[in-house]
C-alpha cells in the first residue's frame, strides 16, 4: 500500500504537467490568432479615409465623399450638404439637382457672381473668364465645368466660391461651396475630386 501513493503521485504530477503544457500552448495559439485577425482587418481603417459612396438607390445620383468630409441629407432639389470640416457647419457645400430648364453655364455664372456681390459683369471679361475654367469628365463620362471665382475677388474679399455644373441626360447637377478664400484654396483639390466622382441616374 505504501507503493501505491508514490505511483499515484507520479501519475498525478505527470498529468498536471501535461495539462499545464497544453494550457500554455493554447494561450499562445489564441494570442497568435488574434494578432493575425487584427493584422488582416487593420488596412480597412486606412481604407475608410478614402471616402464613401453616396448611394441611397441604384437609380440615384451618386458621388464619393472626400476624405475627412461629412454629409447630411438634403430635401427637395437639394440632394445633400457636405462639410469639409465637420466641426465647422458654417462652411458647407451644396449639391442641387435640376432639370434641363436650369439654364446655360453663362447664365448660372452671372447668378453666382451676384451672390458674391458682383453685378452686371462685362460680357468680354466674362467670356474670357469662362474660357479659362476647368473642363472635366465624371466617372461615367459626362461633361462638367469647375468654376473658381478667385479672379473676380478683391484683395480683401471675405468670401469666395467654388462651383461646378455637370450635365447628364435628363438632369443638371450643381455643386457649390462658399467660404473664405483661404478655405477655398485648401479644399479646391478635394472639391474637384468630388465633382469628378459623380455618376448620374441609371437610364
Amino acid at each position: 500500500m505504501n507503493d501505491f501513493y508514490p505511483k499515484y503521485s507520479l501519475v498525478f504530477f505527470l498529468g498536471s504537467f501535461c495539462l499545464f503544457g497544453l494550457s500554455c500552448e493554447s494561450k499562445d495559439v489564441v494570442h497568435h490568432y488574434r494578432e493575425e485577425i487584427f493584422s488582416e482587418f487593420q488596412p480597412l481603417v486606412s481604407d475608410s479615409h478614402e471616402g464613401h459612396k453616396h448611394q441611397e438607390d441604384s437609380q440615384d445620383t451618386q458621388w464619393v465623399l472626400p476624405s475627412g468630409w461629412s454629409e447630411s441629407p438634403g430635401s427637395g432639389m437639394r440632394l445633400a450638404s457636405l462639410y469639409p470640416d465637420p466641426a465647422n457647419q458654417d462652411v458647407h457645400c451644396t449639391i442641387v439637382q435640376l432639370g434641363p430648364e436650369a439654364g446655360n453655364l453663362e447664365a448660372n455664372i452671372v447668378r453666382w457672381l451676384g451672390q458674391l456681390g458682383i453685378t452686371d459683369p462685362d460680357d468680354e471679361v466674362l467670356s474670357a473668364f469662362l474660357s479659362r475654367q476647368k473642363r472635366f469628365q465624371t466617372v461615367d463620362h459626362h461633361q462638367g465645368v469647375l468654376i473658381n471665382f478667385e479672379e473676380y475677388l478683391s484683395d480683401n474679399a471675405e468670401v469666395g466660391m467654388l462651383a461646378a455644373m455637370i450635365r447628364f441626360e435628363s438632369i443638371i447637377i450643381f455643386v457649390k461651396l462658399m467660404a473664405p478664400p483661404n478655405v477655398i484654396d485648401a479644399v479646391e483639390d478635394a472639391f474637384f475630386q468630388l465633382c469628378q466622382s459623380f455618376s448620374g441616374p441609371s437610364a
